[in-house]
């Protein structure tokens, strides 16, 4: 086992010697296949290659990360190229021959501020970095113009010496004031007093806020440039409430503190970030007041939290039991609502539904839920009821003639209709029969009969199917025929004397006879005064202007008339040393046979 041991540590032995060997051997005995330096200009190469630094046609790689060298260094670096199994090595020297290109500009500077050798370069161009230093520098605390130079070097050891000037001014390079304290003059920015100084930033529209603004000053042909700094050095002040909530409530800092004191913006929060509504207690939360200059402010709050027990309450005309004759509708949601303690209006869930067509007795049930999960619920009852029949109550002398109007009335008409609302019934089917000229009938049931069955007629025909509907409904009724036999109509009264109801046209439903005598008049068809013996009555409208103030009369009344039913309108007029300021409703409208005032007011011009 020893044996074996000794023999390899014999072998080992000889291995490395065979390796430091043929080190030493290629290192005398074997030529660098790289060249043992390269020089370049600093900043002349943006990178590097291989083949820059092997002097044969082999191929090699860099061992090192070659962009690691700084280029625009001067220095000298070791490179190592590795060529097959090799590894050579090189020498990058890096120079800097060429000298600074500097301009420096005059420089104007506030009295106090220290100036920097940078401060004054205009522009440069080297190939390394630049290094500024002071051979003659200028005393900030003295008002003038000074001389100064500055050598400017680079890294490779390249300098160069430039002179300027600098301007001294009486204008401080800073001014600091407190946030919320007057706007400063421009006296604020001058170390001494002058004449000819003037703002050009215009410190006005600043809103002064905490920071750092510029502000040029102009003293006679030259512009300054000096610093206004607003700091905030006062803590904020607020007044602490005490709150009730509501668990999970969400509760925002800046509900404990009201009347917040500070000169700039003040920021509410909280200074642990916890939420205190989560669970039922009292808390007193740490609130922080934070203005725009980092100042702060603990104050203690306190809120009570409770939990929400208290559901929902319904209100509203809706919440009744209704009664409704088939046909008619309405919404069951209308009218009714949901006030929470907490919540406010809280939505509406609705079960059940109506059949407004069908007969019988709906429930319908109201839910209303607030977010604490607290309900409450309602119920009406909808019924659906029919109304009882028509009961024909005159006969028109023909069977066949009453079954036909029973028939219309059936779907037409119900026991509980007002005397208008039958009339009104029989004019709306009455329009719906078209006309069509035709012979006199020679009995004018038979002629109705005829109409209603065709739905189409002459004058004398839809007349006499009208009548008839009227003699069967128990309407007072009466032939309207005038123009020669030409037209006809119908009469009615309904217990306001006898009123006109022609079905050609849409508007001659109960209207009188001067409205019926207007409308000839201003009518193209075979409609005119021909038709009338009645003489029109007139209405009259009487137009006043008044002072609003004493009600006196600013000038004469004006008295207009037209014929009951037409239209009229007034207006305002034009009263030397008054206004106009308002009118009554009635400015416009219809002439009735009552007289119509119409006020028009005016004010006095001081």
């Amino acid at each position: 086992m020893q044996r074996k041991f000794k023999q390899k540590l014999l072998f080992t032995a000889i291995i490395g010697i065979c390796f430091v060997g043929l080190s030493v051997f290629s290192v005398i005995f074997l030529p660098n296949r790289l060249h043992n330096e390269i020089t370049i200009e600093a900043a002349d190469f943006t990178s590097l290659k291989e083949a820059q630094f092997i002097k044969t046609k082999d191929h090699g790689e860099f061992t090192e990360e070659i962009n690691d060298i700084d280029l625009s260094v001067p220095g000298e670096y070791i490179v190592r190229v590795k060529i097959g199994f090799m590894t050579y090595r090189s020498t990058l020297k890096i120079i800097d021959t060429q000298k600074p290109i500097v301009t420096l500009r005059q420089l104007i500077s506030p009295l106090g501020k220290e100036i920097d050798p940078e401060d004054f370069v205009l522009t440069s161009i080297d190939n390394t970095q630049l290094h500024y230093e002071f051979i003659e520098a200028p005393d900030p605390n003295t008002i003038g113009i000074q001389q100064i130079s500055i050598q400017i070097s680079d890294l490779g050891n390249n300098k160069i010496i430039e002179t300027s000037t600098v301007f001294i001014t009486q204008v401080k390079d800073k001014v600091t004031i407190e946030a919320g304290s007057p706007t400063p003059t421009i006296d604020d920015f001058l170390m001494e007093e002058r004449t000819n100084e003037t703002f050009i930033t215009k410190l006005e529209p600043l809103k002064l806020v905490v920071g750092v603004y510029p502000i040029e000053i102009q003293i006679g042909d030259r512009i300054l440039v000096s610093r206004l700094e607003v700091i905030d050095t006062i803590a904020p002040t607020a007044t602490v409430l005490e709150l009730k909530a509501f668990v999970s409530d969400p509760i925002p800092a800046s509900k404990f503190v009201k009347n917040i004191v500070d000169a700039s913006k003040v920021t509410v929060s909280y200074k642990e970030n916890i939420d205190i509504t989560a669970t039922e207690g009292t808390f007193e939360p740490i609130i922080l007041l934070t203005d725009a200059g980092n100042n702060v402010t603990e104050l203690i709050g306190k809120i009570v939290v409770i939990k929400d027990t208290e559901p929902p309450v319904f209100s509203g005309s809706g919440l009744r039991n209704r009664t409704v004759y088939i046909g008619e509708s309405f919404n069951v949601r209308s009218q009714v609502y949901a006030i929470d303690n907490r919540d406010g209006n809280v939505s509406i869930s609705i079960s059940g539904s109506v059949d407004f067509s069908k007969v019988g007795t709906y429930p319908i049930t109201f839910t209303a839920k607030d977010k604490a999960g607290n309900s409450s619920v309602e119920k009406i009852t909808v019924t659906v009821i029919t109304h009882p029949p028509f009961v024909p109550k005159g006969d028109t002398g023909n069977s066949e003639l009453n079954e036909l109007v029973d028939k219309l009335f059936s779907k037409m008409l119900h026991g509980d209709m007002s005397t208008y609302q039958v009339t009104k019934a029989i004019y709306d089917f009455g329009r719906t029969i078209h006309y069509q000229a035709g012979p006199w009938a020679s009995e004018w049931t038979e002629r109705a009969i005829w109409t209603i069955k065709n739905r189409v007629g002459n004058c004398y025909g839809r007349m006499y199917a009208m009548e008839a509907m009227f003699v069967r409904a128990g309407i007072a009724n009466r032939e309207r025929i005038k123009y020669n036999g030409e037209h006809s109509w119908n009469q009615v009264d309904i217990g306001k004397g006898w009123q006109n109801v022609d079905i050609g046209y849409p508007d001659v439903f109960l209207v009188s006879d001067s409205y019926l005598f207007n409308k000839a008049l201003n009518s193209s068809t075979i409609l005119n005064d021909n038709w009338f013996t009645e003489t029109p009555v007139y209405g009259t409208v009487i137009v006043q202007h008044i002072d609003e103030t004493s009600g006196a009369f600013v000038t004469s009344n004006v008295t207009i008339t037209g014929i009951v039913g037409s239209k009229y309108s007034t207006n305002s007029v034009s009263v030397s040393g008054y206004s106009f300021v308002s009118k009554t409703n009635n400015f416009s409208g219809i002439y009735t046979e009552s007289t119509i005032t119409v006020v028009y007011r005016y004010k006095e011009i001081d």
